[in-house]
C-alpha cells in the first residue's frame, strides 16, 4: 500500500516545531525542579560511569563472559560501534590544518 507523503507548508512545520519546543522546555522545567534527592547521587554515579564508555565498557565484559557466542558478539558489536562513535568526533572537530594547526572546524570532503 503507497500511502504518499504528507505535505505540510512551511509555517505549519514551523508551528509544530514551535509547539514541540514549548512542550520539550514544559518537561524540562518540571524535572528540573522537582526535588530528587534520593535519585541524585545514583543518576550521578550512572553518569559518571557512563564518562568516556566505561559503563559500556564493563556490560560488554559482563555479555561476553556470562553471554555465550550470542553474548560475545554482541558485546564485539558493542564495543565496536562504541570505537566508532567515540573516534568519528575527534576526527570531524580536530582537523589539522596542512600549516600544523588544529582548527574546531570539519574536514573538507
Amino acid at each position: 500500500m503507497n500511502i504518499p507523503p504528507a505535505r505540510t507548508s512551511a509555517p505549519a512545520r514551523q508551528g509544530l516545531a514551535e509547539e514541540v519546543h514549548a512542550l520539550d522546555r514544559a518537561i524540562y522545567d518540571a524535572v528540573a525542579t522537582t526535588p530528587t534527592p534520593i535519585l541524585d547521587a545514583p543518576v550521578a554515579w550512572i553518569s559518571n560511569a557512563a564518562s568516556f564508555g566505561r559503563l559500556w565498557l564493563v556490560l560488554a565484559a559482563v555479555l561476553g563472559v556470562g553471554g555465550g557466542t550470542r553474548g560475545w558478539r554482541a558485546a564485539a558489536r558493542g564495543l565496536s560501534a562504541l570505537g566508532v562513535t567515540s573516534i568519528s568526533p575527534g576526527c570531524y572537530l580536530n582537523h589539522v590544518e596542512p600549516g600544523g594547526e588544529a582548527s574546531r572546524t570539519p574536514a573538507p570532503t
